[in-house]
């Protein structure tokens, strides 16, 4: 598809020598594929951070509980409750 757009002639410049494309163009579409699919990957990850699984074992509930008790006391001698 063909479409116009400006753009800063030494960024583009830049962006062909960095792509190693022989046309505009083509670095044009690399560089916004190559964005697409970072940026796919961040959300991936963010999504997959976000994901939680619950362990309900005792030692694990244990370990919790003690992490809870030590973020309040970092909470409380900062003043952050």
């Amino acid at each position: 598809m063909r479409t116009t757009i400006t753009i800063d002639a030494k960024v583009l410049d830049e962006l062909v020598a960095a792509t190693g494309e022989r046309s505009r163009s083509a670095a044009l579409n690399r560089a916004a594929a190559e964005y697409l699919r970072r940026k796919k990957l961040r959300e991936l990850k963010d999504a997959w951070l976000a994901a939680r699984t619950d362990d309900v074992r005792p030692e694990a509930r244990a370990a919790d509980a003690r992490r809870e008790r030590f973020l309040d006391r970092l909470r409380a001698a900062d003043g952050d409750s």
